[in-house]
């Protein structure tokens, strides 16, 4: 079960970056987060100058349980200009029940000099070219308080990214809505709505405003439940930190009464997967990839396929893809740790490329002797330190193990089925686990079950976790959570048969 939980925590901690830095500059702001009333946490946000040098900061703290384990999370961002907006240096620092990570970006000429640290490990430094057209913190607020101001109707701008994929940059875009639903907690005359797509994201963001640019709340509508922040004094906003804040595992579970409980020996299944609310991210997933073959139905629905037994072929620009080979900030399989974790695993193996695989698939399961649910997106040189960690960091170290033995990799999110303990029955929950790149074929390694891999799995997304991503994509899986529908139709190639409606 612990290896399974890890989606939630990720998702939210996409979710609580979205108020970025579009804020008033002027004094400090505090918010209190709930989700579905629940409140879960804080942010405060400050602007200070001195010396000819602005600084934006924002402070958050988010609180939840999984599977009723509480697991927070903390972040500090900070970024420095000019007072005439020229950008010197930005961090973000995030520290929960795991390791602590930073990211450090210094503006140099056209250039950004990039150190990120994770652990004890030593410092990391990347200089990337600045890709231009951004906007720091303060032209941001200056911006969205002009054109909310002169009455406009649409803002556009890119901001940078911190974390994720830091140095890269992200579109922006505000719609104000004509007609809206009135804030929860906010009325009058000048205060207006505004939708907010991020690019990447599937969902797209409520924001009320006063006629300063002021934001004073704001509501995602997601399958968590409806996700907020508003603005309040400090004492409100400090003590919705304190609680254990809300269960967010149970509300992403799809269970699925005819689907066998001993789903890791099924090979082939057959499901029918329907979409309830917005389409979200519904017409991404992916057709033909490891074991799966998918045929669309209809708008929001699909037909899926397992074959546990097969790969599917790569593509010829897959082949020869260097995402799939090289080293990232997530998998860095150049890592000496790595390395050395590899070549034990493969002491007196076969030749067989298949059987090498899943050779390092089993020495990664036993490897990973504590299933914590602390961890969340922890490099593969921190998993094979720490010896810690759910279904990610399984994955991760798969991925990161492979390519270090010239085995190109990436990783899946999707759905697997699984006895939840506790008195619940067996549902599918939100996964992650390995594919990797054999003889010409990519095919499906979970190193959290007993075989291979099984037909107990949904696949919905796939990333090579490169530098230049932001993360396993998981903003543009917001669509989903808490909306997918699995029915089942085949299990080892007989027809289950579903009851009748009673009449």
């Amino acid at each position: 079960m612990s290896r399974r939980t890890w989606l939630a925590l990720a998702i939210l901690s996409t979710i609580f970056v979205r108020t970025g830095f579009t804020q008033q500059t002027d004094s400090e702001h505090w918010y209190e987060f709930s989700i579905d009333g629940v409140r879960c946490g804080h942010l405060h946000r400050a602007l200070s100058s001195g010396e000819g040098v602005v600084c934006t900061k924002t402070e958050e703290q988010l609180r939840i349980r999984r599977n009723g384990i509480a697991v927070q999370m903390r972040t500090t961002r900070r970024f420095e200009e000019t007072d005439d907006g020229v950008a010197l240096e930005a961090r973000c620092i995030q520290a929960g029940d795991g390791p602590t990570r930073s990211s450090i970006l210094k503006f140099v000429d056209r250039t950004i000099v990039i150190t990120t640290s994770r652990l004890d490990d030593e410092p990391t430094e990347i200089v990337r070219s600045d890709p231009g057209g951004w906007l720091t913190p303060r032209a941001v607020n200056r911006l969205v308080q002009d054109r909310i101001a002169s009455g406009a109707d649409r803002i556009e701008y890119q901001q940078l990214r911190l974390s994720g994929a830091p140095g890269t940059v992200q579109r922006i875009t505000m719609q104000r809505r004509l007609v809206a639903p009135d804030a929860a907690t906010r009325d009058g005359a000048d205060i207006s709505c505004w939708e907010v797509h991020r690019e990447g994201e599937s969902l797209e963001l409520l924001e009320w405003r006063d006629v300063q640019g002021l934001l004073l709340e704001s509501e995602l509508d997601t399958g968590l439940g409806p996700i907020r922040s508003v603005l309040v004094n400090r004492e409100q906003a400090l003590s919705a930190s304190e609680g254990p804040g809300p269960e967010v595992m149970r509300s992403t579970l799809i269970e699925v009464p005819l689907m066998p409980s001993t789903s890791e020996r099924v090979v082939t299944a057959g499901y029918h997967l329907r979409l309830e609310g917005p389409l979200g991210g519904f017409d991404t997933l992916p057709l033909v990839a490891g074991a799966q073959r998918v045929r669309r139905l209809g708008e929001r629905l699909l037909e899926c396929e397992v074959d546990a037994s097969r790969g599917s072929p790569a593509t010829p620009a897959e082949l020869v893809d260097p995402l799939y080979r090289r080293p990232s900030r997530a998998l860095d399989s150049a890592d000496p740790a790595i390395i050395e974790f590899t070549s034990r695993a493969l002491e007196s193996a076969p030749e067989d490329p298949l059987e090498r695989a899943e050779r390092l698939r089993t020495s990664v399961d036993r490897h990973l002797h504590h299933k914590s649910l602390s961890s969340a997106l922890a490099s593969a040189s921190e998993v094979v330190r720490t010896r810690s960690g759910d279904c990610t960091e399984h994955a991760m170290l798969l991925a990161a193990v492979f390519r270090a033995d010239g085995i190109p990799s990436r990783v899946a999110i999707g759905l697997v089925h699984t006895e939840l303990g506790g008195g619940g029955p067996p549902a599918f929950v939100w996964h992650m686990w390995t594919q990797g790149l054999v003889e010409g074929q990519w095919y499906d390694f979970d190193p959290t079950r007993r075989h291979r891999f099984d037909g107990g799995h949904v696949l919905v997304a796939l990333d090579a976790l490169s530098n230049d991503e932001a993360g396993p994509h998981l903003a543009a899986l917001l669509g989903l959570v808490g909306r997918l529908r699995i029915q089942v139709v085949m299990i080892d190639g007989v027809a289950v048969e579903q009851p009748r409606e009673s009449s």
